[in-house]
């Protein structure tokens, strides 16, 4: 198991901590996004249901598949590097899905975005576990949850904001955020 130094200082692990709350609610925004706008997507005639339908279930496999090996790979390599590797490969794949308008292409980038996504939850709860402070260990299990309902909240509002212009403008703002939370 990889060794981490624990921060003593607790105003430190607060920063830590609320960097870790900002990523997680950015990578929702990044991977909630498109059921966000299906209903653009299906309305705008880019693709059918079933295709949609599709390309998210590309997404969860690999998310899934991807969450056992980067669990491990958390174990051994700095969670601080995967975090930044999994929301930067997720910006890029936001970026590519804004510019692509290929079905095929399409599933293979959320496929990829999939995979990007799975590096980011086991590292934060390595850091969450081993590195802040062990007087906020319990709160911050607690409020990491709330990152989750924020950026699926800020992944609607843009949708929603999106619809005003093409269905891809969600990708393009989804991009922008997940590179600024980099």
């Amino acid at each position: 198991m990889k060794q981490s130094k624990q921060l003593n200082n607790i105003k430190a692990s607060r920063l830590l901590f609320w960097t870790a709350w900002l990523v997680y609610a950015s990578a929702y925004v990044g991977r909630l996004n498109f059921s966000a706008a299906l209903v653009n997507i299906i309305n705008q005639d880019v693709f059918t249901k079933s295709q949609a339908g599709l390309i998210g279930t590309i997404f969860f496999f690999c998310y899934g598949g991807g969450q056992l090996i980067n669990g491990m790979v958390a174990d051994k390599l700095s969670p601080f590097k995967l975090i930044f590797t999994g929301i930067s490969l997720s910006a890029i794949a936001n970026f590519l899905m804004f510019v692509s308008r290929s079905y095929v292409v399409m599933a293979v980038i959320w496929g990829f975005n999939g995979i990007a996504q799975s590096m980011l939850w086991a590292s934060i709860l390595f850091i969450i576990s081993n590195v802040i402070h062990v007087d906020m260990r319990y709160k911050a299990c607690l409020y990491i949850a709330s990152s989750i309902p924020t950026g699926t909240l800020t992944a609607y509002i843009i949708a929603i904001i999106s619809s005003r212009f093409q269905w891809y403008t969600v990708f393009g703002i989804s991009a922008i955020i997940l590179t600024l939370s980099a």
